[in-house]
């Protein structure tokens, strides 16, 4: 069987995209870009008893459930509900955390006859480099799961691994026609470095790429501060100053919190001119900076490079802030939507697979 959207795979043989990131783990399948997901890092594991009781009511066919192998976890939004602890580093490169959360995916993705076989790309933090054999052995092999009523047996055949802030950049480098035929970034300086800053929810990394357009380990910084912190302070700091204001509001909505962090405005309760917060958000973003303005003094400041790419989901919202710190004229975003920046590492890692797609001989040993 064929499927029937698709330019490459075969069931036998599907591309699956994996941005594994920190906060969320978000996958789109290689030949069809339009299907995608996002799932939270939120995994708890849960005994038979457990299980039993789900199936008893038929709450086991919430997408939130799955069954891998002989055992049983809850993943995602309804993981988070009930306070899952979430892995770090080399804890989350385990075929029981994310080779569970692949099956989701897959799961959310595909029904069981539109996929027999995977080949896998993987993205990784530029932390994490020395577990990267980890990484591909947790997802690798074979897996039998049931989701949603749907028994699933599916070969993963090959993970081809890459650090995250590199998929960003390829989505900023490599350009698609209406045809599909991939085309260089014209505003890409191939002389020069690029400096590659990626904002997710839980890290921010730094990563230089050479004028090979290979990555720099050797001067990657990376550390645990990330947009949901920046967010998770500039609310105490709301609701600290202006305690009338916020005193019956439990729950603040994301969209007018993501609107004020990025404007210095906050527009609630009706005020159509909004309320100055500037202040709260120079307090919220206060660790990050000075993380972030430490780091790039060790990359050398803006010297060093031709270009400077803002990558990862919390640059939609920060990234102006980011670019004044920077002192540098070609500051340029990895997606050209910024509602879609939270998917720029994993569309690059999609347009990389297009491109290598037949060509690599043995991707899975290739060091990206």
């Amino acid at each position: 069987m064929r499927r029937r959207q698709g330019q490459f795979a075969s069931v036998r043989n599907v591309p699956v995209i994996l941005d594994l990131g920190h906060w969320g783990l978000k996958g789109i399948v290689g030949d069809d870009a339009r299907r995608r997901i996002t799932i939270p890092h939120a995994l708890n594991e849960l005994n038979r008893d457990d299980w039993n009781n789900l199936v008893e009511i038929g709450d086991h066919a919430h997408p939130g459930y799955i069954q891998v192998g002989t055992r049983y976890y809850e993943v995602g939004e309804i993981a988070q509900r009930h306070s899952a602890v979430q892995a770090e580093s080399i804890a989350r490169y385990r075929r029981n955390y994310y080779g569970v959360l692949m099956c989701s995916v897959i799961a959310n993705l595909f029904s069981p006859d539109e996929i027999e076989g995977a080949v896998v790309f993987a993205s990784y933090p530029p932390g994490d480099r020395r577990h990267k054999d980890d990484l591909e052995a947790s997802l690798l092999g074979r897996w039998e799961f049931v989701n949603r009523r749907r028994e699933y047996n599916v070969t993963v055949r090959q993970v081809v691994s890459y650090t995250e802030p590199l998929g960003g950049f390829w989505n900023w480098v490599i350009l698609e026609a209406p045809d599909g035929r991939h085309y260089d970034n014209r505003d890409y300086d191939p002389d020069r470095a690029t400096l590659v800053i990626d904002l997710g929810g839980g890290t921010m990394s730094m990563l230089p790429i050479g004028r090979d357009q290979l990555p720099d380990f050797s001067m990657a910084e990376s550390f645990p501060i990330g947009f949901n912190s920046v967010a998770r302070d500039f609310q105490r700091e709301l609701r600290a100053n202006h305690r009338d204001l916020f005193r019956a509001a439990r729950v603040l909505d994301d969209g007018l919190l993501h609107e004020a962090l990025q404007t210095g405005r906050f527009y609630g309760g009706g005020m159509r001119d909004g309320m100055d917060v500037s202040t709260e958000v120079s307090r919220a973003m206060g660790r990050l900076l000075d993380q972030f303005r430490a780091a790039y003094e060790r990359l050398g400041g803006p010297m060093p490079y031709g270009q400077i790419i803002l990558t990862g989901g919390g640059s939609a919202v920060l990234g102006e802030h980011l670019r004044m710190q920077l002192n540098h004229q070609r500051v340029a975003y990895a997606h050209d939507n910024p509602h879609e920046m939270h998917f720029a590492n994993v569309m690059g890692g999609l347009k990389a697979y297009r491109e290598l797609f037949g060509v690599m001989d043995d991707a899975a040993q290739t060091d990206y």
